[in-house]
């Protein structure tokens, strides 16, 4: 009986390196997924000449860009690191010599990752299907097939979170190929080797032999690898003022002297939402004699926008002379905590830190019947792979540095300092 439609219980999003396609399993899968669209540009020019008015052919001269779109609820960091996100391991150092740069990976040696989209049959979720060639009455359970996306480049990376909205994650990507797989057996690679435009397993020697069924999260524990159901906003906590060191603690200097909607202490902006946004662009580097291109390379400077929306409370003083000649720059921190803590311990599920960000816009807005918002944009340029001054810095839940045995996360959140209570392995 042929299909009559695909909904979102039938599939599920994988990625891996492009070197451990053979071994994909469920722990690459990426959770809460909310949306997902993929599609193929073709560059075609019409070859024409004298004498007749149609085109001789229509060639693709440019190689073709497959493009892949996502989006997910935050829940800990694990597609973060799925996606090659570097991580700060380092929770306790009061100095910055333990932060690495979140981008770093896609700075140096970037070689790309391979996307999977699995497709179960109609009514079956992704969970209960997979790609073992089950016969008689499992039949029905195999894998309707796999969408395999190669040489996958992130070119954009965002954030956002908002009140009474989920925190949330989109995610673009920018490859060089697609294959479509009919079932979910031998499941080849679909990266190509960009330094000969042929594909990297051209015989298919080394298949996914029986591509995986989803995970199933809905028997994990809040503190196993698969960390929270989802983020809340009640929970995320932006501190303006941050030290930019490891040790999430507040500057004993009160921030940058901007003037205009306060931003700490008594007083200070009641944020409705913002937006964090990681611009990765990249340049396709071809040349004579290949087919796709041989890198896509990030194009710099790098600059990272934080912009923030919220009701005004009150106003700090300032000028705008003072703002023109002031260079100074503010390190800020988004804490997100994690949902319902169980034993009164509250910790952090994920954290972003924004270095060396220096104001680009404050507006202010007033109706009738309205509460008074200010609007105010952040940048930050990236420095390079090891700077520890300036960019994005990431931390999870769990994962390498962290206790995945009790799911810390190397530090207790207090409610009345908004800083460390009790750094995990120290006295």
């Amino acid at each position: 009986m042929s299909r009559k439609r695909v909904i979102y219980q039938s599939e599920a999003l994988f990625t891996t390196a492009i070197t451990n396609h053979a071994s994909l399993s469920a722990a690459d899968q990426l959770l809460r997924v909310q949306d997902i669209s993929h599609g193929v540009e073709l560059d075609k020019q019409d070859v024409n000449e004298f004498g007749q008015l149609e085109a001789v052919e229509r060639k693709v001269i440019n190689p073709p860009t497959v493009s892949l779109d996502f989006s997910y609820y935050l829940h800990g960091g694990r597609n973060e690191r799925l996606l090659n996100f570097a991580m700060t391991t380092d929770r306790s150092s009061t100095d910055a010599s333990g932060l690495e740069n979140a981008i770093q990976n896609f700075l140096t040696n970037d070689d790309g990752q391979n996307y999977y989209i699995s497709v179960a049959p109609e009514g079956i979720d992704a969970k209960d299907a997979s790609g073992e060639g089950a016969t008689s009455a499992a039949d029905d359970l195999d894998l309707a097939g796999v969408i395999g996306i190669g040489n996958g480049y992130i070119t954009s990376y965002s954030v956002e979170a908002a009140v009474g909205d989920m925190p949330s994650a989109s995610v673009s990507v920018e490859a060089s190929n697609i294959e479509f797989s009919t079932d979910g057996e031998n499941v080849s690679n679909p990266a190509f080797n960009l330094e000969t435009g042929e594909p990297v397993d051209p015989n298919n020697t080394s298949p996914i032999v029986n591509f995986p069924a989803a995970a199933d999260t809905g028997t994990k524990d809040a503190v196993s690898d698969w960390e929270y159901a989802c983020l809340r906003p009640g929970d995320v906590i932006v501190d303006f003022n941050d030290n930019g060191n490891c040790f999430p603690s507040s500057s004993e200097e009160d921030g940058t002297s901007i003037g205009g909607a306060k931003l700490e202490g008594d007083g200070q902006c009641h944020l409705q939402n913002f937006t964090l946004d990681v611009p990765l662009s990249r340049e396709a580097l071809t040349r004579l004699g290949s087919v796709h291109p041989y890198s896509r390379e990030v194009e710099t400077p790098i600059n990272i926008t934080l912009s923030i929306s919220a009701f005004l409370g009150d106003i700090a003083a300032g000028s705008l002379d003072d703002i023109l000649c002031d260079t100074s720059t503010r390190n800020i921190r988004i804490k997100m905590l994690e949902p319902c803590p169980e034993g009164g311990t509250r910790r952090i599920a994920q954290e972003f830190l924004l270095k060396g960000a220096s104001l680009d816009s404050q507006n202010f807005s007033a109706s009738i019947g309205d509460n008074k918002t200010v609007d105010l944009v952040f940048t930050a340029q990236s420095g390079g792979a090891n700077s520890k001054t300036a960019g994005l810095f990431m931390w999870s839940s769990v994962g390498a540095g962290a206790d995945e045995g009790t799911g810390a996360t190397g530090f207790e959140f207090s409610e009345t300092t908004g800083a460390i209570e009790n750094p995990i392995g120290e006295e």
